[in-house]
């Protein structure tokens, strides 16, 4: 079944970084934030971005997540974004980190699958099945 079928009719790309933003929070997070789009101080190239970062401080771990209202296939550029993404200060300080792209579409493109797999960043890729 296709998970975020019903929920595309009443979303927009706002709402659903704050629902993935929820979700995190159910999951445990510790906070679960939604960084400024103009804030490129955390990116190598300057295009990086994130849309929740999420952590869980009991374990010092980081979900960072790139999340893509579409319909049809998502790109590869939710890859490019990801891997251009660098929050080197709480790495100091002994955290893990997580990178996962979501997206309301059903699939990713092949270019994304290709990416990913030469990527050393290893990149979760959930879909909305």
């Amino acid at each position: 079944m296709f998970l975020f079928q019903s929920s595309t009719k009443t979303l927009n790309p706002d709402k659903f970084e704050r629902l993935v933003q929820s979700l995190m929070e159910k999951l445990g997070a510790t906070s679960a934030i939604i960084p400024s789009k103009n804030d490129k101080s955390k990116t190598t190239e300057g295009f990086g971005d994130v849309d929740v970062v999420a952590t869980f401080e009991q374990i010092q771990h980081i979900i960072c997540v790139q999340a893509k209202f579409h319909r049809g296939q998502t790109g590869s550029w939710a890859i490019k974004q990801l891997e251009d993404y660098n929050d080197l200060e709480k790495q100091e300080q002994g955290y893990t980190f997580a990178y996962w792209a979501i997206t309301t579409a059903p699939s990713y493109s092949d270019e994304v699958i290709k990416d990913r797999e030469i990527n050393p960043r290893q990149i979760k890729l959930i879909n909305g099945y």
